[in-house]
């Protein structure tokens, strides 16, 4: 039978190798309910399934913060009600501190289209563009595809122009909001609408170059003469002076009914 010194060594060379073990799979300050990724009220919902993808790792560190507890109730809030605690949550100006900033800035960015407030029943089913993740957007109506939550709007793609075709929104038809891409050219740059994520939104201001906006092509140049019969001169291209072409102008590709 081991002596009491020898269980009293035993004992502390499991407590060491547990403490060896421990010391390199410890994830949180405190635990978070649930297990190693932390849970929330709304996961199930279209804006918790975005956070639980996109912005998980934000959750788990806000979950260790006594001071994110406030952005913690607004993303539960927001995820389970849609209500006026998703403005709260986008908003910089309600953030305790970087690590609730972080989160609040995510979902922001990456979960902007399924994290708002929503009433009444969805008519369209929208999504962000392929290659515009958090950039740009595309809705039809629920008769093609089933209605959803995602807002797909100027207001929520910031910069956005949002085009819709003639008779919309009748089945077949897409309506999309975009953002501008601004390219070079030999004495200026060109602006048109794209489908994937820009790297520059607007170009000119520049003395000694006129900048000219084409409602009929929907597109904006910025060039060394002047503007031609059909062009507005304007300070600069983007988005904003863009037009839709052919197509009509809205504020919003996704529809709710009261």
């Amino acid at each position: 039978m081991p002596s009491e010194g020898g269980r009293a060594r035993a004992g502390a060379a499991v407590l060491g190798v547990l403490g060896v073990l421990l010391g390199g799979c410890i994830l949180f300050v405190s635990s978070p309910p649930y297990g190693s990724s932390c849970r929330f009220a709304g996961e199930q919902s279209a804006c918790g399934a975005c956070v639980t993808t996109r912005c998980q790792d934000a959750v788990n560190a806000c979950c260790t913060v006594d001071a994110c507890a406030s952005t913690l109730r607004d993303l539960e809030g927001c995820a389970s009600k849609h209500d006026e605690t998703c403005t709260t949550l986008a908003s910089a100006a309600r953030s305790d501190g970087p690590t609730s900033t972080d989160l609040r800035a995510c979902v922001a960015s990456r979960c902007a289209g399924e994290c708002q407030p929503l009433q009444g029943v969805s008519e369209t089913s929208c999504h962000e563009l392929a290659l515009a993740a958090g950039a740009a957007c595309s809705c039809v109506t629920s008769a093609a595809a089933g209605p959803n939550d995602f807002t797909c709007s100027r207001a929520v793609f910031p910069s956005a122009r949002c085009c819709t075709p003639k008779g919309w929104p009748a089945a077949g038809l897409e309506c999309s909001c975009k953002r501008a891409q601004c390219n070079p050219t030999a004495d200026g740059c060109f602006c048109s609408l794209v489908d994937y994520t820009p790297d520059q939104e607007a170009c000119g201001g520049t003395p000694g170059l006129f900048c000219c906006a084409s409602a009929k092509d929907a597109q904006c140049t910025c060039r060394s003469h002047a503007c031609f019969a059909g062009e507005e001169l304007v300070p600069s291209c983007s988005a904003d002076v863009i037009g839709c072409g052919v197509q009509d102008t809205v504020d919003s590709c996704s529809r709710r009914t009261p």
